[in-house]
């Protein structure tokens, strides 16, 4: 069996030659297989999120589920937390009780250091500030601040009469809410003649109940 070109249609022989001596060009026999192409590897294809994924019902109906809930058990712990408006009330009628009690006792301690109560002009600052009296001896208070209900408390002092009070819930002075004070007992009043001003205004009934109970013991 003879062999030919495909090419150049030379005849080569009965010997198989990968190459054609004639025209050079490289030959394939019948039963010889195609060399393997070279396959260029693909990339791997990467997946981009489908930016209406969010906008899904799928999506959005269990989201707004999830922040109702969220929502509810919010405003249901805020609502456990907040006193109701009777026991607001109350503990802001107690607040002013207890500082009314507290400016009426520094009051009276002014009085043993500089023998009279501060005029009406003067006012409760005289127990913060000294208002030029040379026998002011201390702060009396530390600091002087409204009412519960942010309402200056309210002094007067005419004819020998000290008058303190708070206007209450309503702010008006001279109705049946108002909070007015009391005279301090001595045991109240009583403190020893070198002690240091008071930290702040509840320190002065906090004294004033230890030196009762010292007293009634």
């Amino acid at each position: 069996m003879k062999y030919r070109c495909p090419y150049c249609k030379t005849i080569l022989g009965e010997q198989r030659v990968p190459r054609c001596p004639q025209c050079g060009k490289t030959m394939l026999f019948p039963d010889q297989k195609s060399p393997k192409k070279y396959e260029i590897p693909q990339r791997e294809q990467i997946k981009v999120p489908d930016p209406n994924f969010f906008l899904r019902p799928a999506f959005v109906l269990p989201a707004l589920a999830l922040i109702l809930i969220v929502g509810v058990m919010l405003v249901w712990q805020i609502n456990l937390k907040l006193p109701s408006p009777e026991e607001a009330n109350a503990e802001n009628i107690a607040r002013a009780q207890r500082e009314i009690k507290t400016l009426r006792i520094a009051l009276e301690r002014f009085k043993i250091d500089c023998g009279r109560y501060p005029t009406t002009e003067e006012g409760l600052k005289a127990l913060v500030l000294n208002p030029g009296i040379k026998e002011w001896k201390r702060n009396y208070i530390n600091f002087l601040r409204s009412d519960p209900w942010r309402t200056p408390y309210y002094y007067e002092y005419t004819n020998d009469t000290v008058f303190l009070c708070s206007f209450g819930p309503d702010k008006i002075k001279g109705t049946a809410d108002d909070i007015i004070a009391q005279t301090p007992t001595p045991e109240e009043v009583d403190w020893p003649p070198n002690s240091p001003a008071t930290t702040n205004i509840e320190q002065i009934s906090t004294n004033s109940e230890s030196s009762r109970t010292a007293v009634s013991k």
